[in-house]
């Protein structure tokens, strides 16, 4: 750190405090709360969107942020199947849809089960899978249709662009690999800033469908402009 001049460190990094530091929530990003019809519309552009799915546009949309492995965490093909399992059945009950996206550490076995779920399902509104389709400018979108958004712990990455979009955000955590299931990794600190601070809610895998519902239920509005990032020096 003292060969910078300034430096941006989230907290969960538990960086000693220095004059030059300035602690964020989280990850420094790329996403920006721009126009949220322009962001839809370009997804609408992108060759996995699906016009013709069966849910109209005026219901609730969920948006799914898939992650992949790291030392901490596994995100294996039978994680992302109960996921999708629930998030399904979820908008086969509210009559919504979802938007669903992986990310270049996704194993292929998952996206294989994604895509299996997916790629025909009449409520999926798009399938942007990282090992297959062009990812530029597809978050920005995918948020911007989300009425929530459920994302994997694994990446913190993914969880800060989540809670930037100002949308009810549920995280669900991977399993932790033994080496790290004493303490816990940095992301599972990360999570617990976010719930904390109200920028996200944690649950457990088996939980989600009924996090889902209740978020959906809530019918709580964006919030896009709420401060997400710096705490202060």
């Amino acid at each position: 750190l003292s060969r910078f001049d300034l430096a941006f460190v989230p907290m969960h990094d538990e960086v000693p405090a220095r004059p030059n530091v300035i602690q964020t929530v989280g990850a420094l990003h790329a996403s920006t709360n721009g126009d949220a019809a322009v962001a839809r519309e370009s997804l609408r552009q992108h060759p996995r969107f699906r016009a013709d799915c069966q849910v109209a546009e005026a219901r609730p949309h969920i948006t799914v942020l898939i992650g992949g492995d790291t030392p901490e965490h596994q995100v294996t093909a039978s994680f992302v199947e109960a996921l999708l399992r629930q998030v399904l059945a979820l908008c086969d009950e509210a009559d919504a849809a979802c938007l669903v996206t992986t990310s270049r550490r996704t194993l292929p076995d998952a996206e294989r089960i994604a895509a299996q779920y997916l790629d025909r399902h009449p409520r999926c509104r798009a399938l942007v899978l990282a090992g297959r389709d062009p990812l530029e400018g597809t978050m920005a979108g995918l948020l911007a249709w989300a009425s929530v958004v459920v994302v994997t712990g694994d990446s913190v990455s993914m969880m800060s662009e989540a809670c930037a979009s100002g949308q009810p955000v549920i995280i669900v955590e991977p399993p932790l690999r033994r080496t790290h299931a004493a303490r816990g990794p940095k992301s599972s600190r990360f999570i617990q800033t976010l719930a904390q601070q109200g920028y996200a809610r944690r649950y457990l895998l088996p939980e989600v469908g009924l996090a889902i519902r209740r978020a959906v239920a809530e019918h709580r509005p964006a919030h896009p402009d709420r401060a997400f990032g710096l705490l202060g020096t």
